[in-house]
């Protein structure tokens, strides 16, 4: 009991708010083909599943983290009051499907509490730049969720930490070791890539991930080895659309 008692206190204090793909499976037959370049800036779906709170027990590491990357995806999104209350809940009842209703309890009041609209990662509406208050998506809002949508149904790569701003704009970064993603992309991936954008998902092994607006639904994934300072990619993932660029 107390176990269960010290992770209720754990969740207060350290608790980000997880995320559950909710049924907004209308963002899948949204249009992407407008012109976005005048909308509010959307980040690609990115995930640190329980954040700073345990994502299991010590029998099995990764009892409940399934249940905060799907919390994830309607914390990335945003939206209404409501539509926060009924994400939190919908975790709730997912971590006490996996055997833990003690855990649930503490991790729904830890989101409650850490989920606010705060500059932090884990806030609701993290996905959109800034704070975006409470209410509704517009059309035009929808229209940029749907064009990231694709990348929530492909496989995820849990940051391993939390950070406020995770996304690193590639084509203004000059050091170790996005000068290596740089230079694999040069010579493997000859046409230009749009607003290219890495996520540092683990330094051990070194792990980044890239998006891109040329390749909406899909990312690359680098596998690096670092030796003195100097990055070399050993392996490279290409998910989604990204498979098809030449």
């Amino acid at each position: 009991m107390n176990f269960y008692k010290s992770y209720s206190l754990v969740a207060v204090i350290f608790l980000s708010a997880c995320s559950t793909t909710s049924s907004k499976s209308e963002f899948a037959e949204k249009s992407v083909e407008r012109d976005i370049s005048s909308l509010p800036e959307f980040r690609p779906f990115t995930s640190d599943a329980c954040s700073l709170f345990p994502q299991g027990t010590l029998l099995d590491e990764q009892a409940w983290q399934h249940c905060c990357v799907k919390h994830d995806v309607a914390y990335w999104v945003g939206g209404t009051k409501e539509e926060r209350l009924k994400a939190d809940q919908e975790l709730k009842a997912c971590v006490e499907k996996s055997g833990h209703p003690y855990i649930a309890r503490a991790m729904k009041w830890g989101v409650r509490m850490g989920g606010i609209r705060s500059p932090f990662s884990f806030r609701w509406g993290y996905g959109w730049k800034g704070r975006r208050p409470y209410g509704p998506l517009n059309e035009q809002e929808k229209m940029l969720v749907a064009r990231y949508w694709p990348l929530v149904h492909l496989p995820m790569y849990i940051r391993k930490t939390p950070r406020i701003d995770p996304i690193v704009e590639l084509s203004l970064e000059d050091k170790e070791p996005y000068l290596s993603i740089k230079k694999h992309l040069d010579v493997h991936v000859s046409q230009n890539l749009e607003r290219p954008r890495v996520v540092h998902l683990r330094d051990f092994p070194a792990t980044y991930q890239l998006y891109t607006e040329s390749c909406a639904g899909g990312y690359f994934l680098f596998h690096m080895e670092a030796e003195e300072g100097q990055y070399k990619v050993l392996k490279v993932d290409t998910l989604g659309e990204c498979q098809n660029l030449k």
